[in-house]
């Protein structure tokens, strides 16, 4: 699911639904325990994953979801 979540965010680059895959990622991240860029791209890369092609995508995609995680509230819900 991480890995499909992931695909859909770099390939939404751009577009409104960007956000709904970003959001979902903020919360499967968190779930996953997921803190760092080492953590994401170990578990993203155990599906397929094309280092020289996407790792600059994958990477802002993580940092929007990183800034995201910050913007958390109390009860673990993301504010929009």
């Amino acid at each position: 699911m991480l890995w499909m979540f992931a695909v859909g965010g770099v390939s939404s680059t751009g577009m409104p639904e960007r956000s709904w895959f970003v959001n979902h990622l903020v919360e499967m991240s968190g779930e996953m325990g997921i803190t760092s860029w080492e953590g994401w791209k170990g578990s993203v890369s155990r599906c397929i994953w094309h280092e020289r092609l996407y790792v600059r995508a994958y990477r802002k995609l993580w940092e929007k979801v990183a800034s995201k995680r910050g913007d958390l509230d109390g009860d673990g819900d993301v504010r929009m």
